[in-house]
């Protein structure tokens, strides 16, 4: 592996370098933010089918204690 001296590059040379270094950051950035989105979008479907179940299980609830104190109401 060549070992290239900071001082002895070009203008041009380290401005290519520049760029290809901010492109590859963009890259890892862009892709940071595709994995940060679909684990959003996953736990957004998850806390929705959450939701939803704790809705019904509260439904229930509110049903088995109605029958329940209406059988103790006209017992």
């Amino acid at each position: 592996m060549d070992k290239i001296s900071l001082f002895t590059k070009t203008a041009a040379e380290a401005y290519a370098a520049g760029r290809h270094d901010s492109r590859h950051f963009i890259a890892l950035y862009k892709a940071y933010l595709r994995g940060a989105s679909d684990a959003v979008e996953a736990y957004q479907e998850y806390e929705h089918d959450h939701s939803l179940k704790m809705a019904v299980a509260a439904m229930i609830f509110a049903l088995l204690s109605w029958f329940i104190t209406m059988c103790f109401v006209f017992k």
